[in-house]
């Protein structure tokens, strides 16, 4: 990791939030995250240029201790690239989640548009055939006639409910594959992405050729010659 990684720990929720607005109104840094351990301790992470982030930290302990919740306060210029898990650690646990979250509601949606064809079809047949079994009393031609052309209605109506039924298992089949596929950026996207990007997405792909730290220590090159090899 080329930028600085600059840490401030405090005790409480108040000290942390004074701590996170200094250092980003200090200078020209990113918040990453905030974790919360045991004793109440809460640890904000930003990273930017060494100079600026020293200059964020020395702020944003000013204003924790102010409220009097400092705890520590430190600043890692240019860290080692293998500590990406460690720093991104509860970023990377947020994203999965909120897509857990989005699958979920996808495939709720879907069982809830089936079950409604599905009942509703079955009202449509239930009320066809009640109609055929009790037709009017208009003398006998009439009553031939009637049993007749309810029987063709509701053939036309069973017909048309299978017809939807189909549509709706050939959307639902179109969805998942949608929702499943995964695409590959193009070279002129992957090269204006950095290394910390493009360890993100390759962590996404299920067949990308390298898993885990060997993801973590490759460069940009490497990292874009390997999406090349799956495309």
């Amino acid at each position: 990791m080329q930028l600085a990684l600059g840490l401030i720990e405090t005790k409480g929720l108040i000290g942390a939030i004074e701590a996170a607005d200094a250092m980003v109104k200090a200078a020209n840094v990113k918040l990453v995250s905030k974790e919360k351990i045991t004793a109440a301790l809460v640890t904000v992470k930003i990273i930017g240029e060494v100079a600026a982030v020293k200059s964020a930290v020395d702020a944003g302990a000013a204003a924790a201790q102010r409220v009097s919740q400092l705890i520590s306060a430190h600043v890692i210029p240019r860290p080692d690239d293998q500590l990406e898990d460690i720093i991104y650690h509860e970023q990377l646990l947020e994203e999965l989640g909120d897509q857990d979250k989005s699958q979920e509601i996808i495939n709720e949606n879907i069982t809830k548009t089936v079950r409604q064809d599905d009942v509703k079809i079955e009202q449509d047949e239930e009320k066809n055939v009640k109609d055929v079994r009790t037709p009017k009393k208009r003398g006998r031609k009439p009553l031939a006639k009637l049993s007749e052309k309810p029987q063709t209605k509701l053939e036309e109506l069973r017909s048309q409910a299978i017809h939807e039924l189909e549509n709706v298992e050939s959307e639902i089949r179109q969805n998942e594959t949608e929702y499943t596929e995964q695409i590959i950026p193009s070279v002129e996207e992957l090269s204006g992405l950095n290394v910390h990007k493009l360890r993100h997405l390759a962590r996404s792909f299920d067949n990308f050729p390298i898993k885990g730290r060997e993801i973590s220590r490759a460069n940009r090159d490497e990292l874009i010659a390997f999406f090349d090899q799956i495309r």
